[in-house]
């Protein structure tokens, strides 16, 4: 995130920078242990700060720059791991609203049923309890009499004497349904194509079908699946919220994925302590000085990379070495990275950028 205007955009990798260390030689890194942020860090790791003077006049003053090694003696200072203005979404989508939020539900309470042998069905069939969920019921309701009304099947069976509705969609829609949900997973170019208004819509739809609501404020949702965990993760990133994933063993991995309402917390609640290690420690280049998202431990949030002192220019165009940290070519980096932006980058995924 662009500790100025604090707007959420994607950015293009650069590269990513690789350091061997020791702590022998190095010294230790910081490991941070909370229930919404784990992150191992050396000490010239950059986090934003929320501006003391802003915060207390109540007015939108730019973030500031701490190392990890500055914040260990520093108990209340106010970190910034959340938050931001989503400007990731372009401003028209190839999808319609109820196209959107019936693929939520799909997500959350849908069935691909599946023909005995080698066979294919393209319909869909999803179910919502009248007697527990009447509002939800209600809404799918509401999208089953859009669809009819633009000629699609979209059928209400008789209610099952448990107070379940069934509905039934047919292989018209179910068709579209199942191109943009293969295995009822959420890709990450479908969730990139909607617009800011979507994005709502489809996440809302995702906490009324498989999510709650804290008595405190905040959603969680809940899933088994990894790969859609994944992708509501990166919505809610791009949505300028913190999540947290875990995993409840006693309920045969089911997880739970928090989002917080809070953008940030103390640095003496991130629990630091040293630890030893030998490895390679690394970061995202990007084009300017920016706040990139993170996941660890089933927890994202924003960060930044250590300083850098070369001019801007010179660090785009050289396979530079800082310190040890070499630039690996783009044949080797990850296919996504999410920042929060205020540069003129694209809004739209590339082959070497990623959601953030």
């Amino acid at each position: 995130m662009d500790p100025g205007e604090k707007r959420i955009r994607w950015s293009p990798i650069l590269g990513i920078s690789r350091r061997d260390w020791n702590s022998w030689r190095d010294g230790e890194l910081i490991q941070w242990d909370h229930r919404s942020v784990s992150a191992l860090t050396a000490p010239g790791h950059r986090w934003m700060e929320q501006n003391d003077q802003g915060r207390k006049r109540g007015d939108n003053r730019p973030h500031t720059w701490s190392t990890t090694g500055d914040l260990i003696g520093r108990t209340w200072a106010r970190l910034v791991f959340g938050g931001g203005t989503p400007s990731a979404f372009p401003n028209a989508s190839p999808h319609s609203d109820e196209f959107v939020e019936l693929l939520g539900w799909i997500v959350a309470e849908g069935c691909y049923p599946k023909p005995k042998g080698d066979g294919s069905w393209n319909h869909v069939s999803i179910s919502q309890s009248e007697r527990v969920n009447p509002e939800k019921t209600a809404q799918l309701r509401r999208l089953a009499s859009h669809f009819t009304n633009l000629g699609y099947t979209f059928n209400e069976y008789k209610v099952r004497p448990d107070g379940v509705v069934p509905f039934y969609i047919g292989s018209d829609l179910g068709a579209e349904i199942r191109t943009a949900l293969p295995d009822k997973q959420l890709p990450p170019l479908l969730i990139a194509s909607l617009t800011l208004a979507q994005a709502q819509i489809l996440y809302q739809a995702l906490i009324d079908g498989d999510g709650n609501r804290h008595v405190g404020g905040g959603d969680y949702w809940i899933q088994v699946d990894q790969g859609r965990i994944d992708s509501f993760q990166m919505l809610a990133a791009m949505l300028a919220s913190r999540t947290a994933q875990k995993t409840w063993d006693a309920l045969n991995g089911v997880s739970r994925t928090t989002v917080y309402t809070r953008d940030g917390g103390t640095s003496g609640s991130t629990h630091p302590s040293p630890v030893d290690y030998v490895g390679v420690i690394w970061h995202p280049e990007l084009s300017r000085s920016m706040a990139w998202a993170a996941r660890r431990a089933g927890t994202t949030y924003w960060t930044g990379s250590p300083e850098l002192t070369e001019p801007e220019a010179a660090r785009s165009q050289s396979h530079r070495r800082i310190g040890r940290m070499n630039k690996i070519s783009s044949s080797d980096r990850p296919p996504l990275s999410i920042e929060s932006t205020a540069s003129t980058s694209s809004t739209s995924p590339s082959r070497n950028s990623a959601p953030a």
